[in-house]
């Protein structure tokens, strides 16, 4: 298990991120309030799962995305693409040998995000404050438009304001 940051993040400054290796370790990290955490392989980033991960970050204050690595496709690759990613603030690695109740309890997650098309497995909602499911994207268009309501309400002040 390791934990990366994506990008400047002050409540990990000072502490080195490739000492993180443990549940326990991941205790020490105080994450702003809610924390919200979802997780998969994400073998295929689409337009789909970036409006997901642009939903699930409005939930919170922090999005934790659990990466499993399955050796099925490059966990390097994955993870940079997630990194890139503005909504997505940190990735945990998941490991087969990692217990997800564990890794959840030691973030102290708030929120644990699905998408519509999954199903929670039992157990999991004992070890966060709620579930959430996120309504999947039918269609690219239907982003486009979300992304140019989300533009024109909160975006550049309009000329002469």
């Amino acid at each position: 298990m390791q934990l990366f940051r994506n990008g400047y993040d002050i409540v990990t400054v000072g502490i080195n991120l490739t000492e993180i290796k443990t549940t326990e370790d991941l205790k020490k990290i105080n994450m702003s309030k809610p924390t919200v955490f979802t997780y998969g392989s994400f073998k295929k980033l689409d337009a789909q799962q970036i409006d997901f991960l642009y939903e699930a970050h409005c939930f919170g204050a922090r999005l934790i995305v659990g990466l499993i690595n399955d050796n099925w496709a490059s966990f390097t690759e994955r993870l940079a693409i997630l990194l890139a990613n503005k909504y997505v603030d940190y990735v945990v690695e998941l490991n087969s040998d990692d217990s997800l109740p564990d890794v959840l309890k030691a973030l102290s997650v708030d929120i644990l995000v699905f998408g519509s098309d999954q199903v929670c497995p039992a157990g999991l909602e004992a070890h966060v404050g709620e579930v959430k499911k996120i309504e999947l994207l039918k269609d690219v268009n239907s982003l486009v438009q979300k992304l140019r309501h989300i533009n024109a309400n909160y975006g550049l002040p309009k000329k002469g304001k």
